[in-house]
């Protein structure tokens, strides 16, 4: 028999992949139920982070974390009346 860390991982079967979800279910209802809880908190972020286990979250001071700006695959032009009807 070969040594347990000597073998390749072992693909996931569909056992798996119900188990790995129910468990996400399980952490977004968890995440759900604390965010409404603490809504109107300011310290909402850190409480949540603290309850949910998050601790890489918490050795953040909440200026340094950095907020993502999303930006759109594609850029909307305005066309105008002109242009629109120089099409048609």
């Amino acid at each position: 028999m070969a040594d347990f860390y000597d073998e390749p991982e072992r693909a996931w079967d569909e056992y798996d992949w119900e188990r790995f979800l129910q468990q996400q279910d399980s952490k977004t209802e968890r995440y759900m139920e604390l965010f409404e809880k603490y809504i109107d908190d300011p310290n909402r972020d850190q409480i949540i982070a603290q309850e949910m286990g998050w601790t890489h979250l918490l050795d953040q001071p909440t200026e340094e974390v950095e907020e993502i700006e999303f930006e759109p695959d594609f850029e909307v032009e305005d066309e105008t009346e002109e242009e629109t009807q120089e099409l048609f």
